[in-house]
């Protein structure tokens, strides 16, 4: 799993957008730092310029608090989850068995034709979990297929 970004949200909940522009360019100690946590130097720098700018005075400010949110995740393995029972509800709920305190109506789902594209968790302005306030994205009935993730190798 990797974190896609945080997004700030805005008057009747909107996530503004590009609040200085352009944004100013991540330093490469804080895209190296975070690079398995965002592993794209130009997601990390979309991310930084369209969201980061609107509530975060740097680049370090914006990913150390994704990082300490990300770092307190605890990530379910959805590939655990047997293909025949895969749904949206499935992945919404392992995602609050993970996280005790993650309400259900806080796990976003969102896909594309049939397949999972990400879960968006949604916080408060003070990082507490909530309620999503766009409802909850793909319907638990929905089912969906994961992308491979590649081959796994072990020693």
């Amino acid at each position: 799993m990797t974190l896609h970004g945080l997004w700030p949200n805005g008057a009747d909940n909107r996530h503004p957008r590009y609040c200085a522009a352009p944004g100013p360019a991540i330093p490469v100690a804080t895209v190296k730092k975070h690079f398995c946590m965002t592993p794209s130097p130009s997601l990390q720098q979309h991310e930084w310029a369209a969201h980061g700018t609107c509530g975060w005075d740097s680049p370090e400010a914006y990913f150390e608090q994704a990082a300490r949110m990300w770092n307190g995740l605890n990530k379910p393995d959805l590939e655990a989850i047997p293909a025949e029972r895969l749904t949206a509800g499935a992945i919404r709920d392992a995602f609050v068995a993970s996280n005790p305190g993650l309400p259900r109506e806080g796990v976003f789902i969102a896909t594309t034709d049939g397949w999972f594209r990400e879960a968006r968790l949604c916080y408060s302005k003070d990082y507490r979990p909530m309620r999503c306030p766009r409802g909850l994205g793909a319907p638990d009935r929905e089912r969906l297929k994961l992308a491979p993730t590649g081959p796994q190798t072990t020693r």
